[in-house]
């Protein structure tokens, strides 16, 4: 699912295998690391306006395998990050990415 309507921006995503990275939109890109850990970055060449915010959300705990299952546990809300300034680089903080399926979520403040 992709949805997007300004100023937000929904992003369905599944973690990037270890070491990989996919783009989820024109600004945004999804890096895996080493340990697994899922990060958020920004794209060289492709700003968001200042104050966005990107927030990385776990949805893994909230969507069972089986559709018929009930619903485990809430999504888990990971890492959020606030763009000052589009023109300098930005990445949010790890999250683990066990049975990672997760969602990115940008805002733009006033």
């Amino acid at each position: 699912m992709l949805l997007d309507t300004e100023p937000f921006q929904l992003l369905r995503l599944s973690a990037p295998k270890a070491q990989d990275s996919e783009r989820l939109s024109l600004e945004i890109e999804a890096k895996t690391d080493t340990n697994g850990k899922v990060t958020l970055s920004s794209i060289a060449g492709f700003s968001v306006a200042a104050g966005t915010v990107v927030t990385l959300y776990d949805l893994a705990p909230a969507v069972p395998v089986d559709p018929a299952t009930k619903l485990a546990a809430p999504p888990i809300a990971g890492p959020s990050f606030s763009v000052c300034d589009p023109a300098q680089p930005w990445e949010t903080s790890p999250m683990a990415a066990t049975s990672f399926t997760g969602r990115c979520v940008t805002s733009l403040s006033a």
